[in-house]
Order: structure tokens, then C-alpha cells, then sequence
């Protein structure tokens, strides 16, 4: 049985660090060859809840444009003081083809929070392209629905 010790995890984080060392110039080296896409985007979100009679209760937008590429992410944390909120975005090849993913979180109310996961796909030699959608859910308030729209378009 292994026996943690001051030596041994000395060992281990003396390994991690070599090995990330030796990884980074094997994994620079691969992408050297290709450039490096960019992609600039704009995301358009609005939650919106409704009572039962349809007087809307709260509207919460979010609006934001942002450049990912392979080797750079974007992350918001639009947090206030008593709510977590957090859009993020990265860009992958998948295949040949230009992948966008964003992930978008909002604590809209004591007992209620949206989030959503989608991507935006630039395949086929296309240079530009959109995804819109709809979400809801109904709570004690009443209906709340999420809409957004992701454009982008590579650089």
C-alpha cells in the first residue's frame, strides 16, 4: 500500500509538472502547422417569467459579443452580489469542421435557475452561421422562457 508521505507527494507533483513540460512542446508542434481560426460572435439571451394571467413577473437580458479561437476561450462571469451567472464559449475542430460551444447560467430567482448548453457548427466551407432556440419551464410563479440567438462568424 502506498503511504502518502512529504517525499511522495513531492514525487508526484515533480512527475506532473515534467510531464506537462514534455507535453506542451509535442502539442505546439501539431498545431504549428495550422493557423489558428478565430471566430467573432454574438450571443442575445432573454429570460422572461409570466404569471399565470401573463403579467410578466421579471425580464433578465444578456447581450454580448466575443472572439474565440483554438488556443483562447471566453468566459463572463456576470455575477451580482446575491446571484451566480456565467457564460463561457470555446472553439474546437471537430472533424474538419469549426465548432463554437457555449454554456450559459443565470440564477434568476430564491428557487429557480436557467442554464443551456449548445454549439454552433461552420462546416462545409461556410465562413458564417447562426443557432436560435426556445426553452421553458413552468414553476409556483409561473412560465418562464429562455430564448437565444448565437451568430459567428470566422475571422
Amino acid at each position: 500500500m502506498f503511504r502518502y508521505t512529504r517525499y511522495g507527494l513531492l514525487f508526484v507533483a515533480i512527475a506532473i509538472v515534467a510531464g506537462s513540460a514534455l507535453w506542451q512542446p509535442v502539442t505546439a508542434s501539431r498545431q504549428s502547422g495550422r493557423r489558428n481560426t478565430a471566430v467573432a460572435c454574438s450571443i442575445d439571451v432573454v429570460v422572461e417569467t409570466r404569471a399565470q394571467d401573463g403579467t410578466i413577473l421579471s425580464t433578465e437580458s444578456y447581450v454580448r459579443d466575443f472572439v474565440v479561437s483554438e488556443t483562447e476561450a471566453f468566459v463572463d462571469d456576470f455575477s451580482t452580489r446575491i446571484r451566480f451567472k456565467e457564460f463561457s464559449a470555446s472553439l474546437q475542430r471537430v472533424n474538419g469542421e469549426i465548432v463554437v460551444a457555449v454554456d450559459w447560467f443565470a440564477d434568476i430567482s430564491t428557487f429557480n435557475a436557467v442554464d443551456f448548453s449548445t454549439a454552433l457548427v461552420l462546416g462545409n466551407g461556410r465562413n458564417s452561421g447562426e443557432i436560435a432556440a426556445t426553452h421553458k419551464f413552468y414553476s409556483t410563479p409561473g412560465l418562464t422562457t429562455t430564448r437565444y440567438i448565437l451568430s459567428g462568424t470566422r475571422m
